[in-house]
């Protein structure tokens, strides 16, 4: 299910600008919990994922669409994906309660330097404190990494891929993509 589009973050590997746009659009919560409890009565969907790339952009929509999937007793089991610095402990406990089970955190680097270089806006701190509360709200964590970016060695891939198993967390990103910010300048660099 799609429930809003656009990312304005301007990560240099992802390609959502150039596809969803970078400005974020939203459905109202009551579109949402309306599609939701059509599709759960009649298709019988025992799953939804929420497909948005930043589910949580707006807390408070977010809030209104567990508020009414609780209300109106959705029992659907779904998951989303979002961005560290986008979650708190109150957000992620009113997602549990409205059956979410899973949340995809895009951490993408467990290396500061590398999260700063690939304009990310997080911290390595934030992506350990997010973890730690989606699991202590009772969710199911997976998380995105991008592996191999510019100035990337073993002493960079290293540590976050022990983060990822000492979290238990799955998932990696695949290789950046064709019109990414990422690669135009290292197209500009191997031209130059």
């Amino acid at each position: 299910m799609l429930t809003s589009r656009g990312c304005g973050s301007g990560c240099s590997f992802c390609l959502v600008p150039q596809i969803a746009g970078d400005n974020f659009r939203a459905r109202t919560s009551a579109s949402v919990v309306n599609e939701l409890e059509y599709i759960k009565n009649r298709y019988k969907v025992d799953f939804v994922t929420f497909n948005d790339e930043i589910f949580t952009y707006d807390k408070k929509r977010v809030l209104d669409i567990c508020s009414g999937i609780k209300q109106r007793r959705i029992k659907v089991p779904w998951d989303c994906q979002t961005r560290v610095d986008l979650v708190s402990k109150e957000l992620l406990q009113s997602m549990k309660e409205a059956n979410c089970q899973l949340i995809n955190f895009g951490v993408e680097s467990a290396n500061q330097n590398i999260l700063n270089a690939i304009g990310k806006g997080t911290t390595v701190q934030q992506n350990a404190a997010a973890i730690r509360m989606a699991k202590e709200a009772g969710l199911s964590v997976t998380v995105s990494l991008v592996l191999g970016y510019p100035g990337e060695s073993d002493q960079t891939i290293n540590p976050y891929l022990s983060a990822a198993s000492k979290n238990s967390s799955q998932g990696v990103t695949p290789p950046p993509q064709i019109l990414t910010r990422l690669i135009f300048a290292l197209r500009h660099r191997c031209i130059s």
